[in-house]
């Protein structure tokens, strides 16, 4: 005979705890503990054993405290799914399985005392031990959200940063501007410069010759292009230096 497992829903067990002499109340520190256990690992090690009532319906037989720790697990950990491996008692092996079980809680009241035997030190020491399981927890959540809240205060600064520069007045080449000519407010900044450097109805004819060459298509290349586009004397080679060494004053 071969025993197998089964993945079921959750939702698909039964439970009575009455009936499997459980109280979830007065083993709150042996679930507590379980739980964490269960969460750090993802999984369980010891596997409940449930009786087959139907299609998709189950009876919890035996692991009543796997079944409680497991679903204080998931409250802990949302990740762990919705439903758990079990071994299903069916009637082709319900006389075998039961009499392991009957044999497992047999050594389990031999070798472990009860609690009022032992006093309050097991469970003392189960309540340190989820304790220190909270802390552990609670340590590597903080770790998390600083990690976090770091990554997210660097992302503001470039973006603040981005943000600064844009408001920044960009420095405008003078060979761009030529290109921009055609632009108004740039059209006045070429004009301006011109006219400082020469005169005003000299710097009008150079903006003219300039428009115009933007306007036939042409795009300057570099600053002969430039001395090219216009009328021979307007503006010499020395002139042209004189003004892209004086631009940005």
């Amino acid at each position: 005979m071969t025993l197998l497992t089964s993945i079921v829903d959750l939702d698909c067990i039964q439970v009575n705890f009455g009936k499997g002499g459980f109280d979830p109340k007065s083993k709150a520190a042996e679930i507590e503990a379980l739980a964490y256990s269960i969460s750090e690992l993802e999984g369980l090690v010891r596997i409940p054993v449930v009786k087959s009532l139907g299609i998709d319906q189950y009876e919890l037989i035996d692991g009543y405290l796997e079944y409680c720790s497991y679903l204080e697990a998931r409250r802990l950990n949302s990740d762990l799914p919705n439903r758990i491996t079990v071994f299903v008692m069916k009637s082709s092996n319900e006389k075998e399985i039961s009499k392991q079980l009957d044999i497992n809680r047999q050594v389990a009241q031999v070798v472990l005392p009860s609690t009022s035997e032992k006093g309050t030190d097991g469970i003392l020491a189960l309540r340190v031990g989820t304790l220190e399981s909270k802390l552990s927890e609670g340590f590597h959540h903080i770790e998390l959200k600083f990690e976090a809240i770091k990554a997210e205060s660097l992302l503001i600064k470039d973006e603040l940063l981005a943000l600064v520069d844009s408001k920044l007045p960009r420095l405008l080449p003078p060979l761009e501007a030529f290109n921009r000519i055609l632009e108004e407010p740039v059209r006045q900044k070429v004009h301006k410069k011109i006219a400082d450097l020469r005169n005003k109805k000299l710097a009008n004819r150079i903006v003219d010759s300039l428009q115009q060459y933007r306007k036939n298509g042409h795009e300057f290349t570099s600053f002969e292009d430039v001395l090219n586009c216009l009328d021979k004397g307007t503006l010499s080679s020395q002139k042209m230096l004189e003004l892209i060494d004086r631009w940005q004053d």
